[in-house]
């Protein structure tokens, strides 16, 4: 089951666990409140016992551009999630590997995701992209992205997402709630 459902765990609402395994892991859980992935975790950082069951087609529904951790979700997916996701003993480097790079905020599409919606500012390039060993190309397009404007970003992506990639439903969803946000603080 950890293998399978690795990549979809980072969205809490999408488990219902028993009350009693959920209490027993709880020493598991404690070291990582405050991640925003304790529950990750908590059920998959020690082999599961017993009967396990995976439903699909997801029955719940996550509503874009009200997320709390918009603004440091940079710091959420590119640094938290990966470093849980790589920390857990219990899970194979094929479903870690499928739920996140060991270092994704090495990838220029993840950089161009993150300003899109609001989530990777200048601050960030300095506190997590800039220490870091990297090429000076790289280093210039990751400061680049970091200091072009969001919502210029955002319209950017949106315009080439409707031209060349109208499937990509989501990610146009996600760049339209974030564009709301964007221009809310811009007037603030």
């Amino acid at each position: 089951m950890v293998n399978d459902t690795l990549f979809g765990a980072a969205y809490i609402g999408s488990f219902v666990v028993r009350r009693s395994l959920w209490l027993e892991r709880e020493a598991l859980a404690a070291p990582h409140y405050g991640t925003d992935f304790a529950h990750v975790v908590r059920l998959y950082g020690q082999p599961m016992t017993g009967s396990t069951a995976v439903i699909g087609p997801p029955g719940t529904m996550v509503r874009l551009g009200v997320s709390l951790w918009m603004q440091r979700g940079f710091k959420v997916w590119a640094i938290t999630w990966s470093g849980v996701v790589w920390a857990l003993p219990a899970v194979t480097d094929a479903a870690r590997e499928r739920a996140t790079s060991r270092e994704p905020w090495r990838q220029l599409f993840l950089l161009v995701r993150m300003r899109v919606i609001g989530s990777f500012s200048s601050a960030d390039y300095q506190r997590w992209v800039r220490p870091q060993q990297l090429s000076p190309r790289f280093r210039f397009i990751a400061w680049l992205i970091s200091h072009t404007p969001s919502l210029f970003v955002n319209r950017l992506a949106s315009l080439f997402l409707r031209l060349f990639r109208p499937d990509r439903r989501y990610f146009r969803a996600e760049i339209k709630a974030a564009a709301g946000v964007l221009l809310a603080r811009s007037k603030t």
